[in-house]
């Protein structure tokens, strides 16, 4: 208030780069804004963390991304945990964990993998663990049961399932 008769407002624009985990967002400036969102922002990847490190989220976030520029891939989720272990979340599902430090050197060694196609069979990824110094571990996707495989055999069990519940109300 400017005396004796003016009223100075300012007004600053928040442009969100990222959802804040489920209560607000991340601005431009890595201030946390704490909002109801809704699902307004549902087209933005989500960051998760510590309140007061919400700034070094938004940079962690934004040197990854830069990495996944030329990739079909993107983050969907990055979060540092309360033990400061980093993990992402991809578009195509995958979750690495990237552990404490030189996140971005890691997650670069991994993309590179992928893309020389050192890694057999990328699409059953489910989880690559990066925090070993001379390697990854990679989780794969559980492989479909036998009976899965067998065409009409789903249905051959639960037929079966349905004969012996009637056979046990009978007995």
């Amino acid at each position: 208030r400017q005396w004796p008769d003016k009223l100075q407002v300012i007004i600053e624009e928040q442009i969100p780069i990222a959802k804040w985990d489920s209560a607000g967002f991340v601005n431009n400036r890595g201030e946390l804004v704490l909002t109801d969102v809704g699902q307004l922002l549902d087209h933005l990847p989500v960051l998760k963390g510590n309140a007061d490190e919400a700034l070094e989220l938004m940079q962690q976030y934004q040197q990854l991304s830069e990495l996944f520029s030329n990739s079909a891939l993107t983050i969907q989720t990055l979060e540092k945990n309360s033990i400061g272990i980093w993990l992402l979340t991809l578009s195509n599902g995958w979750q690495l964990i990237a552990g404490r430090d030189n996140v971005a050197k890691k997650t670069h060694q991994f993309l590179v993998m992928i893309e020389q196609n050192v890694i057999a069979n990328p699409e059953q990824i489910q989880q690559v663990d990066m925090r070993y110094r001379g390697g990854l571990a990679i989780q794969w996707r559980p492989l479909p049961s036998f009976e899965s495989t067998i065409p009409g055999a789903e249905q051959a069990k639960a037929n079966t399932s349905g004969v012996r519940a009637m056979q046990e109300n009978e007995g």
